[in-house]
């Protein structure tokens, strides 16, 4: 999309939210869930419930109120979200809501509306959630990030989607490099849901551990519930790394490529059975193909490119030195010397940080810039989970 009121984007929505609190109605399992993730904004002022005995205690250190105070009048003062998944009960919350006044997604809203969904990673879910951080908290929520040590792999793979067989010369930052470009992501984030380390094959970076410390000690209370490490299936983790990812409560990603590792052996076995001696919850990932981005047969000449843009709707950024690149493989194209930087292509957060420049950084992660798409769409056929139909055979070495 295309800035047209540039940092001013949600004014509208942002008014609705500004100096408001939430309550949560439903006081279970669903409504502390819905707490854990606004705690780190402080703004849960009470849960609701039409229990009789939960209105007698607290719950999660907050009032239990009766139903009364939402129903008898339009309370114009709070946010209210619902916090349950029975259809009936959910339904008939919202009836009495709309006959008291309320107004459906502006004064209330059901929470996987609001939040994200804690049964389903969907990036596409956690729109409100980042409107309301930063119009009533002036404190930034973000989706995703994923941060790239190296980029040197042990692997070959034709069709990478990082397109790391084009580079030719490895960017390789040393873990001051690193630090730093962490340490200035979360000057501006207050709290990421899932951040990743990649790659490359992260394991063959020699200060990976390090990393995984500096990030576990200063910065996991403001990382979700998916702190995440990568790996393509070729290196069995050691003691001490195994150790670390616990101590922070990370999970892996086992990227399995079945026979094709051309030179390289298939380690996911023993790699699983590592992280399940120790408890470390991981995403096995084995599919049966790849997308493929179409770099060198694509050309998208002629085509509304901002359209383009939104339509492929592309959720996964990338920090790199502390530039947030909007299209993770526009930031790999770039790296692979492919296309050329455009400055509409990232978000600088080595930049002043203002106000207003917060407004505009939510608004570029989802989906705003200057020009309205990013240099690699010339040249893409897009996200696979949108518009891109085009496969490949899994890692097949080149």
């Amino acid at each position: 999309m295309k800035w047209t009121q540039k940092g001013h984007q949600y004014d509208d929505l942002g008014k609705n939210f500004k100096d408001k609190n939430i309550y949560i109605y439903g006081a279970g399992n669903i409504g502390k869930y819905c707490f854990e993730q606004l705690y780190f904004l402080d703004c849960v002022d009470a849960f609701v419930d039409r229990s009789l005995e939960k209105q007698k205690r607290t719950f999660c250190d907050k009032p239990v109120l009766t139903p009364d105070v939402l129903f008898k009048e339009h309370m114009k003062d709070h946010i209210i979200i619902i916090a349950m998944d029975s259809c009936e009960w959910v339904g008939e919350v919202e009836r009495r809501l709309l006959l008291s006044g309320y107004i459906k997604n502006v004064d209330f809203f059901f929470y996987k509306d609001f939040i994200p969904n804690p049964y389903n990673d969907d990036y596409k879910d956690t729109f409100y959630i980042r409107i309301y951080s930063v119009y009533a908290k002036n404190k930034i929520y973000l989706d995703s990030t994923a941060v790239f040590p190296s980029s040197a792999c042990n692997l070959k793979c034709k069709y990478c989607l990082a397109f790391t067989p084009h580079i030719k010369q490895h960017r390789i930052k040393t873990l001051v490099e690193c630090k730093r470009e962490v340490d200035v992501f979360f000057q501006w984030v207050d709290y990421v849901r899932w951040f990743q380390i990649s790659g490359g094959e992260p394991l063959l970076w020699k200060d990976l551990n390090s990393l995984i410390e500096y990030i576990g000690e200063k910065y996991r209370s403001k990382i979700g519930h998916r702190f995440e490490l990568v790996t393509n299936g070729t290196m069995v983790p050691n003691d001490e790394l195994l150790q670390l990812l616990s101590k922070y409560e990370m999970d892996v990603v086992v990227d399995d490529y079945g026979t094709n590792y051309g030179n390289m052996r298939n380690e996911c076995s023993a790699i699983k059975e590592k992280l399940e001696e120790c408890n470390i919850p991981y995403h096995y990932n084995r599919v049966s193909n790849w997308v493929d981005l179409g770099f060198f047969e694509c050309d998208n000449t002629g085509k509304d490119l901002v359209e383009y843009y939104d339509q492929c709707g592309i959720p996964f950024n990338t920090n790199e030195y502390g530039k947030i690149y909007s299209c993770a493989y526009c930031d790999f194209a770039i790296k692979a010397g492919l296309i050329e930087e455009n400055r509409d292509d990232y978000f600088d957060l080595n930049e002043e940080l203002t106000d207003r420049a917060k407004k505009e950084f939510v608004e570029f992660t989802l989906g705003y810039s200057n020009r309205g798409y990013s240099t690699l769409c010339k040249n893409c056929y897009g996200w696979i989970e949108t518009i891109n139909k085009n496969f490949v055979g899994v890692a097949e070495q080149d």
